[in-house]
């Protein structure tokens, strides 16, 4: 492997080893970061949007953000519905 690897790969790793992440968490942090653009590192995608590209139920994707927001790995600026 090489020395330098994706930022994003390094930030799923990250969160993939954090054990207060729970797999629902980190499904929605991947669908969020997928098409982020290095520049600004700024995702805006509605709960119902995440909803489908996961599986996850809104309350439970919710749900997934609060966790991802507490722990430190994402930070809500806006409204997400």
């Amino acid at each position: 492997m090489t020395a330098k690897r994706n930022w994003k790969l390094n930030w799923y790793d990250a969160i993939a080893a954090d054990p207060r992440v729970d797999p629902a968490a980190f499904k929605v942090a991947y669908c969020m970061r997928r098409n982020v653009p290095r520049r600004t590192f700024a995702v805006t995608i509605e709960d119902k949007v995440l909803s489908k590209m996961t599986g996850i139920s809104v309350a439970g994707v919710k749900q997934a953000r609060k966790t991802l927001e507490r722990r430190g790995w994402i930070g809500i600026v806006g409204p997400t519905h």
